[in-house]
């Protein structure tokens, strides 16, 4: 999953791990990672609303297009809406439940390496990281 996603999931595993060490979390490690996830979302938004719309403004085009070209044009369209809805999700996630917080960051990450269940941290990694996966494959 890691080379289908880019390897973006193993990024993000990284900085997980070196946030939460020995059950505890560093506060300004956890602050730079939150900000970081949020300015890059929101870039990641506003560059997916750029490809629709080039996607679209392609396939408005009458004449000239083939099969092979338009269908490329839907998979690049539906990828950036991928892009866009994961994005503005996973924003509305951090902002709506206080990620921020050191506190919010020391239930989460508790919550999912002491369940000792075998992909924790991993599908974290992994849902943090698709906005870009999704990006980057339109």
């Amino acid at each position: 999953i890691n080379l289908l996603l880019l390897y973006a999931p193993g990024k993000h595993l990284v900085a997980l791990q070196g946030i939460y060490v020995d059950r505890l979390i560093n506060a300004s490690r956890w602050a730079g990672f939150i900000n970081n996830l949020k300015d890059e979302w929101n870039a990641f938004s506003v560059y997916s609303t750029v490809m629709i719309a080039v996607d679209i403004s392609f396939l408005a085009v009458p004449n000239g297009i083939t099969k092979a070209v338009s269908t490329a044009i839907y998979a690049s369209t539906v990828s950036a809406l991928g892009a866009l809805a994961a994005s503005v999700f996973l924003l509305g996630r951090i902002r709506g439940l206080q990620f921020d917080s050191v506190k919010a960051g020391v239930c989460i990450l508790c919550g999912i390496f002491n369940t000792h269940s075998l992909f924790g941290t991993e599908l974290l990694a992994i849902k943090l990281s698709l906005p870009y996966a999704f990006l980057l494959w339109g």
